[in-house]
């Protein structure tokens, strides 16, 4: 996954979790931090 400085909303189906993990994280420079993840449990905006 290439991502481009600033943060980012990523939302994806793992197997072994009922719910999908919603990921955001902050890029700078060559950093990348996790902000917060956590299992989706009202499911995906459609």
């Amino acid at each position: 996954m290439n991502l481009r400085q600033g943060e980012h909303e990523i939302i994806r189906d793992v197997v072994g979790f009922q719910y999908p993990l919603k990921i955001v994280v902050s890029i700078e420079k060559d950093a990348a931090t996790v902000i917060t993840n956590y299992p989706l449990k009202k499911g995906r905006k459609k």
